[in-house]
């Protein structure tokens, strides 16, 4: 890749220093593209030419699964042929295999949760749960990216300004130390707190669940600078405006937002463990066994710390639930591997069978 190209990239499409250290260091690779749309059977790319200008085309996929924000490599063809590595994926469970990751984004530096405050107390306990931004956040981290919690619709919230400050920070002591912060995209209140995320090359997201109004908070972001990344339809190449389910948009920033409106809820599907509880992590470390699942075992340094008032209950049991939710996920996703397995060493063996029958005749 030419080197004069090379701060374009960096600035307007996110590419991060090993990404690029990995494309300089092979000679055969021409320059990278990044995917701005999935849709079946292409994928709409984004690059940029010697000169640095634009460059947008749609491609035939390759064999490894795309998500929007990758950086690819294209081939012979023209067909997509390798996936730069990822810095960090947002996935969540599969909606039609349990235990199945199923990929959202690629490639993000922050994840904006966006939650809701509420015209009564009672409805807006249930739109500002913690348990449930919990397992947003489980999942973020988990991908490597870094979450931000948006709490929207302050302009219809019965609490007052310092009211507001409080709970951001109860909220977010709750919540491990995540930063919280409150906004309204009706008024704009607060949407100047978010620049220090939407910086020129940073990709962000936004996740959550239905009626906090993310798409409006979009929208009062974008305002009329959005700029799509890419606009090439992969049927016929032609451009268009309407939005995809998935898309890589230019803020007027220079940040780029990758749209989701299909992501409300996240399966954790921690392997290894899982993400976003760091303050229980370190705790544990103090543990009398090395194995404490932190319930009832003597010496366990996290049940002490609740019952010293130092952690709350509250959020030790959403650990709990996350990681029976992970275990029994991760042991679903085994089982169908080894199924899988099967499935494809009973269909290898027929065509050995097959191909020896042929060569009897």
């Amino acid at each position: 890749m030419d080197a004069s190209v090379v701060g374009i990239y960096v600035e307007r499409l996110g590419l991060k220093p090993a990404q690029l250290g990995a494309l300089m260091a092979d000679p055969d690779v021409d320059r990278p593209y990044r995917v701005a749309t999935v849709e079946r059977g292409a994928c709409g790319l984004v690059g940029f030419a010697d000169d640095g200008a634009l460059l947008e085309l749609s491609a035939p996929p390759g064999d490894e699964p795309l998500a929007v924000g990758d950086f690819v490599v294209l081939g012979a063809g023209g067909r997509v042929a390798r996936v730069l590595e990822r810095v960090s994926v947002l996935e969540r469970g599969s909606a039609h295999r349990e235990g199945e990751a199923q990929l959202i984004a690629a490639n993000l530096d922050t994840v904006f949760i966006v939650a809701a405050f509420a015209e009564t107390e009672k409805l807006e306990r249930r739109t500002l749960r913690a348990r449930r931004l919990d397992r947003f956040i489980s999942a973020v981290k988990a991908g490597g990216a870094t979450p931000v919690v948006v709490l929207n619709k302050v302009d219809v919230s019965l609490r007052g300004p310092e009211k507001v400050m409080e709970l951001c920070r109860e909220l977010s002591a709750r919540l491990g130390g995540v930063e919280v912060t409150s906004v309204s995209a009706q008024r704009g209140d607060g949407l100047a707190g978010l620049e220090g995320w939407l910086a020129a090359g940073q990709t962000v997201a936004f996740v959550g669940a239905s009626g906090v109004g993310k798409s409006s908070l979009i929208n009062a972001l974008s305002g009329e600078a959005t700029q799509t990344v890419t606009s090439v339809r992969g049927k016929d190449d032609k451009g268009r405006h309407t939005t995809t389910r998935r898309q890589l948009v230019r803020l007027s920033s220079g940040a780029l937002l990758v749209d989701t409106p299909g992501v409300r809820e996240f399966a954790v599907l921690g392997a290894d463990g899982v993400a976003g509880f760091e303050d229980i992590d370190e705790l544990a470390e103090e543990c009398r066994f090395s194995d404490c699942a932190h319930e009832s075992e003597p010496g366990c340094a996290v049940r002490a710390a609740v019952e010293r008032g130092e952690l709350p209950e509250d959020r030790l049991a959403s650990y709990h639930a996350i990681s029976r939710d992970a275990a029994r996920l991760g042991a679903k996703h085994d089982a169908m591997a080894r199924h899988d397995a099967k499935v494809q060493g009973r269909r290898f063996g027929r065509m050995v069978r097959e191909v020896k029958a042929l060569k009897k005749r």
